[in-house]
């Protein structure tokens, strides 16, 4: 029996609302005005072994790769887009009409 290990580089996504001023690390895109959502979206730099059925091992992961991004002084939580045997990527993040 032969069993392999992957290494993943993953991306991540977030949603977040619009404010008026563009703080932290992450400016707001252009076009949008105060309250409008939006998804933030990045591939991870770093890799990780793909052994775990554990999603949120998966987002502390990526979470840990934006190195404490802000957005509006407030540092962002980051959602795997990824699957597991029990977690679909789809559902892990939601389907938004929220611009990416």
């Amino acid at each position: 029996m032969k069993f392999f290990r992957f290494a993943l580089t993953l991306i991540a996504a977030t949603s977040i609302s619009a404010t008026t001023a563009s703080a932290g690390s992450i400016a707001t895109p252009t076009g949008l005005n105060p309250g409008d959502q939006f998804r933030i979206v990045f591939v991870t730099q770093g890799t990780t072994a793909a052994n775990s059925s554990d999603i949120s091992t998966y987002d502390t992961f990526v979470t840990n790769q934006a190195n404490s991004a802000t957005y509006n002084g407030a540092t962002i939580t980051w959602q795997a887009i990824g699957s597991t045997p029990s977690v679909n990527a789809i559902d892990h993040i939601g389907v938004t009409g929220d611009a990416v």
